[in-house]
């Protein structure tokens, strides 16, 4: 009899330690699921402004390319917490430099800005006017 007091107590032993080791995992196993959706998130958020700016250049591209400066936007805002600023300089005659910057506010958290710039020159050959970037 007293051997089957012991068993039925390793057997609760046992038991105990399995559910503590399977609680550790789960655990172990949400926070890394937590941490990895948090890193998507910004990586999401970093895409967004880096591909707004890139947005706002190929719009003021566009307007140098049809010789319209006056009508390029100083400010955009695409959607609710996104603002994107655009800065068009002419350097030297049919040399211009863009200065963009985009901000991205998404659900109450730290702002993520990109800026970029681009110097491009504008060649016309044949009638058309093409452009080339400038390192």
């Amino acid at each position: 009899m007293n051997t089957k007091v012991k068993r039925k107590g390793l057997a609760l032993a046992t038991c105990l330690v399995a559910l503590a080791v399977s609680s550790a995992i789960l655990i172990s196993v949400t926070a890394f699921e937590l941490s990895t959706r948090q890193k998507v998130a910004q990586i999401s958020r970093e895409s967004k402004a880096y591909y707004l700016a890139n947005s706002a250049i190929e719009i003021a591209l566009a307007a140098i390319l049809q010789g319209d400066l006056a009508n390029v936007p100083k400010n955009l805002t695409p959607y609710a917490g996104a603002e994107v600023s655009i800065n068009v300089l002419e350097l030297k005659k049919d040399e211009f430099q863009i200065d963009v910057i985009s901000v991205v506010v998404l659900d109450d958290r730290k702002p993520i800005r990109v800026s970029m710039t681009r110097k491009v020159l504008i060649k016309a050959e044949a009638g058309k006017r093409s452009l080339q970037f400038i390192a």
